[in-house]
């Protein structure tokens, strides 16, 4: 399975202490270059250098398209332009996205796009995690953007 990631996930997951779902999930994740340097580099010290940095499961990909990517760049930023052709490159089964904008333009280029809720729902079905609401709850605590209605319309759905 072919799995490429933008920032937002592995930020999001390391200030939890969960990186390691993606690897549960997944096994392998790509990253493009732009992505690992918004990660290791540019967030030094942050959530997240150290875990992306360290793990041997991420593995660094380089785009081939540049045109592609500065076509996107009018509407995205580097790392999610980056990240949707390196998916549409590599005929990824998944592109973890969170940005709204990002995941309609890569739905529109016919990728599977997951965003970080979409990941902790998945798996908790798989039975990966068993805490899943604790997981919303922290995601949350640590700065994690989602709007109250679908927070609580997703913890609703997990009770029933």
């Amino acid at each position: 399975m072919i799995v490429v990631a933008d920032a937002t996930c592995l930020i999001a997951l390391c200030r939890i202490e969960r990186l390691d779902i993606l690897r549960r999930l997944f096994g392998k994740v790509n990253i493009c270059e732009t992505v690992y340097d918004e990660v290791v580099i540019a967030g030094k010290d942050r959530p997240g250098t150290k875990e992306v940095r360290e793990a041997k499961w991420i593995e660094r990909k380089w785009v081939k398209d540049k045109i592609a990517v500065r076509l996107l760049e009018k509407d995205l930023d580097k790392g999610e332009a980056e990240t949707i052709i390196l998916a549409s490159e590599t005929n990824a089964n998944y592109v973890i996205l969170d940005d709204k904008e990002s995941s309609q333009i890569a739905k529109l280029l016919g990728l599977n796009v997951i965003g970080t809720i979409g990941l902790l729902l998945l798996a908790d079905r798989l039975g990966i995690i068993t805490d899943f609401k604790d997981m919303m709850k922290r995601l949350r605590k640590a700065g994690f953007r989602i709007k109250d209605e679908l927070y609580d319309k997703i913890l609703k759905e997990i009770e029933v």
